[in-house]
């Protein structure tokens, strides 16, 4: 078998024993965010992603990636309104219509996952047969080519990101459409080197670590999304990647991620209070941040800090040395 189709294989056979027990459970939905399905979507999404890029069978990988997308993002929704709901649930200040807003949203998020998992057949098997068809008919390129064109790909999607944020330069105005999303773009140059199961190495430069000392926390160090799979083919010319500045990023996507979380949370309280106390946004703010009391950042406070890491990020030039 070819290794780009045990990449899929090993993420889709993670998938499929997951649907099969899921078809047993009364809420197939919960069952399966409970369980993680999300994290192999994100593997084969990964791939597909790559794979719609560099070929072979473009259209076909973009399509393969748009079904798993569909479900990655039921998910999210369920996550979503599962943190908020957990963060809030015992803060009495809060109305009890307003926290139980949250749990309502679950709910039916999670009814339109369950529809979705019967309607296209991802239950029954059907759908992931179909993928695993178009799969191993696809003829494959060569590794030295599947090499060149995967570091093209990986430079491309370095020089999207540096682009997004103007090399730091952009102040973010938003937290969905900028701090998420910067978080999101980086986020995918990690997902990327895990899903290609040994096809990437970390090198380590002793001046590196020295230069990012600072972004080498505890948390980083010991993240599991920081141990890739060894590479086990030197033949396959593993795309090289700086190891500290990996590691760098992997600080800034967790240091991003309570700045979105604290963001989009005060913003879900806000749209709750607005739902559910007929009042528009701009109040419902005021007084979600009343209920959070005065320790709760503003939008302005986080967007102005999320800015500052940014800055620094860029200043070190961590993106700019990844591809080695």
């Amino acid at each position: 078998m070819k290794q780009n189709n045990i990449q899929f294989n090993l993420h889709l056979q993670k998938i499929s024993t997951l649907l099969k027990e899921a078809q047993k459970e009364e809420n197939p939905g919960r069952y399966l965010f409970q369980n993680d399905l999300r994290t192999p979507l994100f593997q084969v999404e990964a791939l597909a992603r790559i794979y719609r890029v560099t070929g072979p069978k473009k259209k076909r990988f973009g399509k393969i990636g748009e079904k798993f997308k569909q479900l990655e993002d039921m998910l999210g929704s369920v996550d979503y309104f599962v943190a908020i709901s957990k963060e809030y649930s015992n803060n009495k200040k809060i109305l009890e219509d307003v926290r139980s807003y949250f749990s309502g949203q679950e709910e039916k998020v999670l009814r339109k996952f369950n529809k979705l998992l019967k309607a296209k057949n991802w239950l029954d098997g059907k759908q992931l047969k179909k993928i695993n068809r178009d799969l191993e008919k696809t003829n494959w390129k060569g590794k030295d080519e599947q090499h060149s064109r995967l570091v093209k790909f990986y430079r491309s999607e370095i020089e999207k990101i540096m682009d997004f944020a103007k090399n730091g330069k952009r102040a973010f105005k938003d937290v969905e459409s900028g701090i998420h999303e910067f978080r999101r773009k980086l986020r995918w140059l990690s997902i990327y080197a895990q899903a290609l199961q040994g096809c990437i190495e970390l090198v380590d430069i002793e001046q590196e670590r020295l230069d990012l000392e600072n972004y080498l926390t505890d948390s980083v160090l010991s993240s599991p999304y920081n141990k890739l799979p060894p590479v086990e083919d030197k033949k396959m010319h593993p795309l090289a990647l700086s190891k500290f500045c990996f590691y760098a990023i992997s600080w800034m996507i967790e240091q991003l991620g309570i700045l979105k979380d604290q963001g989009l949370g005060l913003l879900a309280l806000a749209e709750a209070v607005k739902e559910t106390e007929g009042i528009k946004i701009d109040k419902a703010i005021i007084r979600a941040r009343e209920y959070l009391g005065k320790k709760a950042p503003s939008i302005a406070d986080i967007l102005s800090e999320a800015d500052g890491i940014t800055k620094q990020f860029f200043k070190d030039k961590i993106l700019i040395n990844l591809l080695k």
